[in-house]
């Protein structure tokens, strides 16, 4: 970096050198020196400055994209030099002729100081000046890794869209009230606003061992929870009702070889019922080589593994739906899906603190789907619920126009529900019904479907 500011610096110098040689020379100048002479040389300077404006001004963009270079990759003390740079030069080159020399000292460190301010303004992003040169330093030595900076493998919000900090684009951004104010100040690049419901997930980069961020909402204190989940196992949670301030400093140890993070802020009932969607962030989100100061223990919750469920039935006394092809499908929108067809991560399950990858049917309802049912199937099973959590919509099961089983999601105390039915002797066709009470249809799903030979529990 130090080479090629050396080089644009040469560049300049010698692109000003005719001018400075020729103010030199008026300041040398005596008073016997003949007027015409003097004129001569001022229109003489002034044609050199406009011949060589074009070659200044490349100077300055070269140094203003060298700047957003350094700072995309996180080099505060670069940047900052190159902004102390582009300063200075763009007040020689404003400067007039007869200035004095400690005028010009004094412009240059007012100047400095105004390219300090603005550059920290630029980046935000910080606590305290003292945080900022922190923060650029872990990145500098890769001992965190900012979230604002990876490509999430799945972000759903309960409505419009997760803000990144970084993204917007000054004060007059549409999306800058999304701005956490911590500490007296806003943090205007280094957070996730995420509307809850909501959940985001990325992926664990190689080496880091820990995980850390501020949580809160915009408006304060609220019937909120937050949970953080690495490979299925609950290494964080809490409500915001439970804090003692409006925001909580958050740093976890992740399980050892994690692969997956979801970050998820959850208001079971308010959301779908209609109420206020809460403005909730996760400012400073970075993963940590480094142990943090203080690390908060995993929730005291049982950390059991997944039922079997009916998806790992012996062979021979369970057909997968995923495998029958349907005899009829009418859904609300779109189409019905099968998992292995789901390309967004968002259209998938979230059960068991997991996403489903391919064993499910997305029926978004109002949704009618129809299948034959094997030989010697006599349990129908699965896991029924809705992508974007409670609603007011029923679930249905129909074998030959009788209604075997149905169910209000509202009523339920899960988000899923696990669901084992009896099919009629004889039948011939099963009917998966879900119906809904006006509004947007939901994206509802049946989970590990199978057609069963015995009941589950039947040994």
């Amino acid at each position: 970096m130090k080479l090629k500011m050396g080089l644009l610096l040469t560049f300049c110098l010698m692109a000003m050198g005719l001018s400075v040689d020729a103010a030199d020379k008026e300041n040398e100048s005596d008073q016997k020196e003949p007027a015409a002479m003097t004129q001569a040389r001022k229109a003489y300077q002034a044609q050199v400055n406009s011949a060589l404006m074009p070659i200044k001004k490349k100077y300055i963009v070269q140094l203003e994209e060298l700047k957003k270079k350094l700072g995309g990759k996180g080099d505060l003390e670069g940047a900052t030099a190159v902004q102390k740079e582009i300063v200075f030069i763009k007040s020689i080159l404003s400067e007039d002729a007869g200035d004095k020399a400690e005028d010009k000292d004094v412009q240059k460190n007012e100047s400095i100081k105004e390219a300090e301010h603005s550059l920290a303004d630029e980046k935000g992003d910080k606590e305290s000046s003292k945080t900022s040169q922190a923060e650029a330093t872990d990145i500098k030595q890769k001992d965190s890794i900012r979230l604002i900076n990876l490509e999430p493998e799945m972000a759903w919000v309960g409505w419009g869209g997760m803000v990144i900090g970084k993204d917007i684009k000054g004060d007059n951004d549409p999306n800058a009230g999304c701005r956490p104010f911590i500490n007296n100040e806003f943090v205007k690049k280094d957070f996730i606003f995420a509307l809850s419901p909501s959940h985001v997930r990325y992926a664990v980069p190689s080496g880091v061992k820990y995980f850390s961020a501020k949580i809160g909402s915009l408006k304060g204190k609220t019937n909120v929870t937050f949970k953080i989940i690495a490979d299925r196992k609950v290494i964080f949670e809490s409500g915001m009702s439970t804090w003692d301030k409006d925001v909580l400093d958050v740093a976890v140890e992740l399980p050892a070889k994690s692969k997956h993070i979801d970050l998820i802020i959850d208001q079971p009932g308010l959301y779908v019922n209609g109420g206020h969607v809460n403005e909730t962030y996760w400012a400073f989100p970075k993963f940590l080589k480094v142990k943090p100061d203080k690390l908060i223990p995993p929730p005291e919750i049982e950390q059991t593994d997944p039922p079997k469920r009916q998806k790992d039935a012996p062979e021979g006394r369970a057909v997968s739906l995923i495998k029958c092809k349907p005899k009829t499908a009418r859904v609300g929108w779109g189409s019905m899906l099968v998992g292995k067809d789901a390309k967004d991560p968002c259209e998938r399950p979230f059960i068991d603190n997991d996403l489903v990858m391919e064993d499910f049917l997305l029926a978004p309802c109002p949704s009618q789907v129809e299948y034959s049912i094997p030989k010697d199937m006599r349990f129908f099973s699965a896991t029924i619920g809705n992508v974007k959590g409670k609603s007011e919509v029923t679930f249905k099961v129909i074998a030959d126009g009788k209604e075997l089983f149905t169910t209000n999601m509202a009523e339920w105390n899960n988000d899923v529900m696990d669901i084992v039915v009896e099919l009629p002797m004889k039948s011939k066709n099963l009917g998966l019904v879900v119906e809904h009470k006006g509004g947007n249809a939901k994206s509802t799903y049946w989970a590990f479907p199978r057609f069963l030979a015995s009941k589950p529990n039947d040994k």
